[in-house]
């Protein structure tokens, strides 16, 4: 183990020890120390200290490693704009750009939204309303994919980037496969 691994398992093992102290009829046992450090060494030091500290000045328990990821989560995310407000942010692109130069947005979530429906789609559609319900159900599927994205850990998310490499890593074969029916349909 390096020195900076150890020395961030001994600053873990102290904010278990400091959540023991706050609740003082808990029962902290080493297994218990090691669960929590092992389950929260990904978050940053300073984010999971005032995660901690957050989480202890809300509950009269001691709380779980969810509720500590989850706080940490919380604190670290920025709010994203209503499906409404980043319509609006949309509209307002539209109006600003125009269907032949690219639109640029602050926001990663709005800008995927309108590349998977299409840019040029949006500023040439002739149904707003639709076109809002359209947007606003893709914005909430990729918000809800983020915040999944977001709260997996990293053992989790090494084996979901594995799975979709995979899966978009896979291309058709180059030459047909000879099969009794491909010689059945060549004869043809």
């Amino acid at each position: 183990m390096h020195e900076a691994e150890l020395n961030l398992e001994i600053e873990l093992a102290k904010l278990v020890g400091l959540m023991a102290a706050g609740y003082p009829n808990t029962q902290v046992s080493a297994e218990t120390v090691k669960v929590y450090t092992t389950m929260l060494k990904d978050v940053p030091l300073d984010l999971l200290t005032a995660s901690v500290q957050q989480c202890m000045a809300e509950s009269e328990f001691l709380p779980t490693v969810a509720k500590i990821r989850e706080k940490a989560l919380t604190l670290s995310t920025p709010v994203a704009p209503e499906p409404l407000e980043a319509w609006g942010i949309v509209q307002k692109e539209i109006s600003r750009t125009g269907f032949y130069r690219s639109p640029t947005f602050d926001d990663p979530i709005i800008t995927k939204a309108v590349d998977c429906i299409g840019w040029q789609t949006l500023c040439s559609s002739e149904n707003p309303v639709a076109d809002r319900a359209h947007f606003s159900k893709v914005y909430e599927g990729l918000l809800r994919q983020a915040e999944n994205d977001r709260r997996m850990i990293p053992a989790a998310r090494q084996i979901q980037d594995g799975v979709r490499l995979m899966i978009t890593g896979r291309t058709m074969p180059k030459t047909p496969v000879k099969t009794e029916n491909s010689r059945c349909l060549q004869s043809v």
